[in-house]
This record gives C-alpha cells, sequence and structure tokens, in this order.
C-alpha cells in the first residue's frame, strides 16, 4: 500500500474526530474533537478545490513541478 494523499489524510482525520466526538466524556472534549473534524474538513475540502483547479490529474510533485515554473516564467516575465 502507498502513502495517502493529503486529501486522503484530512478526511479520515475527520471521520476520527466525528467518532472521537461522538464517545467524549464531556462537553468540552466533544467540542474540542469537532472542532479539530471541522479543521481537518475544511482542509480536505481546499485541496479537493484546488485539485479541481489544476487538473486532478497532475501528481503532487507535478503540481509543485508546475506551480515552481509558472513562478519562474513570472519573475522572468517582469
Amino acid at each position: 500500500m502507498g502513502l495517502e494523499s493529503d486529501q486522503q489524510y484530512f478526511s479520515r482525520r475527520y471521520e476520527e474526530e466525528t467518532s472521537a466526538a461522538d464517545i467524549a466524556a464531556n462537553r468540552e472534549a466533544r467540542v474540542a474533537h469537532l472542532e479539530l473534524a471541522a479543521r481537518y474538513a475544511q482542509m480536505a475540502a481546499a485541496i479537493r478545490e484546488v485539485d479541481e483547479r489544476i487538473g486532478a490529474s497532475f501528481g503532487p510533485m507535478d503540481a509543485l513541478s508546475s506551480a515552481a515554473t509558472e513562478h519562474s516564467l513570472r519573475v522572468t516575465a517582469t
């Protein structure tokens, strides 16, 4: 099995935190788990949005390479 993507990681952590909130011993713990779950959900959604913008066919390194090339072109054009 390969490494999980960032989006998969944040989605998994969201699920884990919502499960932890369900069995939390008290209200404060439940709130803390739900706050973490919300943050993980935001990160997963942000990554999905970027993937949709640049095309999910890009691998992580392709996206970084593409961004570096685009930045390099902008710098040399100015």
